[in-house]
């Protein structure tokens, strides 16, 4: 019997790669393969692969369309297909390859209300007669027409539905009411009242006869008909008759029904395996979240409640809400806890509040006023008898509160440096900051041993940052090194911490930068000072002088601008807008940060995003004009501001840029290369299947 089996398999090999399979055996296929009947699926990549392999334009074609819808969605390999099919000459692969490179973008010439479809080039895909596309989820796009021309073009009353497929042909007319998304090669669709179904074809495959469908899960799909459900297999037949009020999808074999108001669970055959007695009733992971009584509970498939672990007197849940993935928090008689979607208690519902500590690698517990820790696996490791514990985890150490005492526990719940202190700062670079005798003590460090390594000297402290920590002496601050030696000596009204090789000092009511030498590479003279930094220094900084900002460059030295200019901001960290003008009209221009002039100051505004600076200048004549344009940052491409309008398609670096010319609208690349002449009365945002 094997033999005969495995001759019969080659057999079918042998048709299957001839090169004689007939374009019906292919259409069956195809149509199997869009019900998800994985088998035909991968027999049909294995025909179009071994054909655009020898170069079958056609083929190449068709194996993309698989890799670019479900369930493969491989959109690097449906465009190496494509672009193959377009090499050998098939025209239409090229729609297929701008699509998903580059979408398509609703274009309309005169009306509001009448889109097509164009690509990048503005050739158009479409006619010109849509109100709103929409991408379903097998890469088909859903089309509006909207009847009345009225601006309610999402009004049901006013709108009319079809479906064009990858090449924008109209595989079904706009004249339905409503559209759902592709379920198992279906898509349902309104006609006049009535719901039937269509294949990705467009052919009706089941007559429009119900009053209200689901989606096919399952090889199924629920039905109402004469006022109840029921389901019916891909070719209309009811498998299970109406008799339900209500219905679900099928999901693991299993579907949710509702009979004289009340919801149960039922089988393929329409059987309840749970009778309907439930309020309300949900799908849980493999098992149902039911409500009775406003009471939540679980149960699994032969309806045996799920709470081994939880006292009789609790037999329901007051509240069900998601932790996190697979988590859920459970309250009961005011009290909380938490189980997994195998319904597993991992946290009895015994506390008042609980929250992940820093990571989430640790929960913090409460009950009444005091607090405790559980771990990740949710086993609680301390008593709950903590007055305060941190929400930061810092070298692996959080700071915990013990009778009005400080004191530190490592991530296993264990108090590794006792409470003791008046109060703590969190750890850094393996120090602690703590304060001993009192309300009017003095601050020191400890390790994470608890060894005091710099003695509590000090009035106020900050954490240890690039190696160095501020320190307060007789009123003035300083920093130390690790081993407490007085690096820069106290001689400072108010420090920040050091970020890369700077940090912030105030002398009386003036700040400047040091270095980690405590030399000074801006001298003390600002009311304020904002400045940015990196490892290897000083990048920019700004400061307030008197009335007046200045900025300055990574040595400290301000950026000469010319007098007649005013500073701005620091834009992208390499740039600074610098305007001229007064507080009633101001032209605006850009600077790098030696204070070389990018742009002249002849710009009424400037936007920059993603190195792409859009310009906007405003003349004045008998009225008012206002131009735009922009500059590429990056390369240098300039498109002078001579365009009525320009904004991005999308804010995506590689994406495009719309620009309006009198009443027309064209569409250009970053490098202001003209890819669509001004022709359009409108452009739409990028449509693009991938993104």
């Amino acid at each position: 019997m094997m033999t005969k089996v495995r001759l019969l398999s080659a057999l079918l090999l042998v048709i299957l790669f001839s090169g004689c399979f007939k374009a019906k055996e292919l259409d069956t296929l195809k149509k199997q393969c869009s019900f998800k009947e994985g088998q035909s699926c991968e027999k049909l990549e294995q025909i179009y692969k071994q054909s655009c392999d020898k170069n079958d334009a056609d083929s190449c074609l068709e194996l993309g369309r698989l890799y670019q819808n479900l369930p493969k969605r491989d959109f690097v390999s449906a465009k190496a297909y494509y672009k193959k099919a377009k090499d050998l000459g098939l025209n239409k692969a090229k729609i297929y390859l701008t699509s998903l490179e580059h979408g398509f973008i609703p274009a309309t010439s005169a009306s509001p209300f009448q889109y097509a479809l164009i690509d990048i080039e503005g050739n158009s895909i479409t006619e010109a007669k849509y109100s709103d596309f929409d991408f379903l989820n097998n890469g088909f796009i859903e089309v509006t027409i909207n009847k009345s021309k009225t601006i309610f073009k999402n009004d049901p009353l006013n709108n009319l539905y079809g479906i064009l497929n990858q090449e924008g042909k109209e595989i079904l007319e706009p004249k339905f009411k409503e559209i759902r998304d592709y379920s198992e090669g279906l898509i349902a669709v309104k006609k006049d009242d009535k719901w039937g179904f269509v294949d990705e074809w467009g052919d009706i495959v089941i007559d429009f006869r119900f009053e209200s469908v689901g989606d096919f899960n399952d090889g199924l799909a629920p039905v109402k008909q004469d006022g109840l459900f029921g389901f019916i297999n891909k070719k209309g037949e009811f498998i299970i008759k109406p008799q339900f009020k209500g219905a679900s999808i099928f999901h693991n074999s299993y579907a949710l029904a509702s009979k004289n108001k009340k919801w149960g669970i039922i089988d393929k055959k329409g059987n309840f395996i749970i009778q309907p007695i439930y309020n309300d009733i949900n799908f849980f992971g493999d098992f149902f979240k039911v409500t009775l009584n406003e009471k939540i509970s679980f149960i699994d498939a032969s309806g045996k409640i799920l709470m081994e672990n939880i006292d009789k007197v609790n037999e329901y849940y007051d509240s069900v809400i998601k932790y996190s993935d697979n988590i859920f928090s459970i309250k009961v008689n005011k009290k909380w806890g938490l189980i997994n979607q195998n319904l597993e208690v991992l946290l009895e519902p015994k506390f008042d509040e609980f929250d992940r500590i820093a990571n989430g690698n640790l929960i913090k517990l409460q009950i009444d006023d005091k607090f405790g820790v559980a771990n990740a696996d949710f086993q609680i490791l301390t008593e709950i008898n903590f007055d305060a514990i941190d929400y930061r985890i810092n070298d692996g150490l959080i700071a915990v509160q013990k009778e009005g005492k400080w004191g530190f526990m490592d991530i296993n719940g264990k108090i590794v440096i006792p409470t003791i202190y008046e109060d703590v700062d969190i750890f850094q670079n393996g120090l602690g900051a703590i304060k001993l005798n009192g309300k009017y003590g003095k601050w020191g460090f400890i390790d994470k041993s608890g060894k005091m390594v710099i003695p509590a000297i000090y009035e106020r402290v900050k954490s240890f940052s690039e190696n160095l920590a501020a320190v307060q002496l007789d009123g003035k601050w300083g920093f130390i090194n690790k081993k407490g030696e007085m690096v820069i000596k106290p001689q400072f009204t108010e420090v920040e911490d050091f970020y890369g090789e700077v940090a912030g000092i105030l002398v009386s009511h003036d700040w400047g930068l040091i270095n980690k030498k405590g030399e000074i590479i801006i001298e003390p003279q600002f009311k304020y000072l904002e400045y940015s930094s990196a490892k290897d220094g000083l990048i920019w900084a700004k400061a307030r002088y008197d009335d007046q900002i200045v900025f300055m460059d990574k040595n400290g030295k301000i950026i000469e601008i010319p007098s007649v200019y005013y500073a701005e901001e620091v834009v992208d960290g390499k740039y600074i807008t610098i305007s001229v003008g007064n507080d009633f009209f101001t032209k605006k221009g850009l600077i790098d940060l030696k204070g070389n002039i990018i742009l002249e100051p002849i710009y009424r505004d400037i936007a920059i995003t993603d190195n792409i600076a859009l310009l906007k200048i405003e003349n004045y004549g008998s009225e008012r004009e206002t131009k735009y344009g922009f500059k590429n940052l990056e390369n240098n491409a300039f498109v002078k501001a001579e365009y009525d309008f320009l904004y991005r398609l999308n804010l995506r670096q590689d994406e495009f840029i719309r620009f309006q010319k009198g009443s027309k609208v064209g569409l250009m690349d970053q490098n202001g290369k003209i890819l669509i002449e001004p022709k359009f009365f409108n452009l739409k945002a990028l449509m693009k299947l991938s993104d």
